[in-house]
């Protein structure tokens, strides 16, 4: 938590924001890796400031959420359960 008061003092209007490297530390990435998913459309959204490519933490946090993956055996016991229940 203090680390988020740090930067809300530090960036001011910016502070709900990261910027592109700080995106990837906190992703344990390399800002290309984060440069090419923004080229490929698959990452999180972004916003523009003039050059600056800014990411919102929450829709990043979002974004990872989403990135989330079923174990196929948890896939296969809900697809067994639909056809046995009469869904499919």
């Amino acid at each position: 938590m203090r680390e988020e008061s740090q930067r809300e003092q530090s960036r001011g209007l910016l502070a709900d924001y990261f910027t592109e490297a700080e995106l990837a530390r906190e992703l344990r990435k390399s800002t290309r890796t984060v440069k090419r998913w923004r080229a490929l459309r698959s990452g999180p959204p972004w916003t523009q400031n003039g050059k600056e490519v800014l990411y919102r933490i929450e829709s990043a946090r979002e974004w990872l959420r989403s990135q989330q993956v079923q174990p196929v055996r948890e896939r296969k016991k809900a697809a067994r359960r639909r056809v046995i229940g009469g869904e499919a």
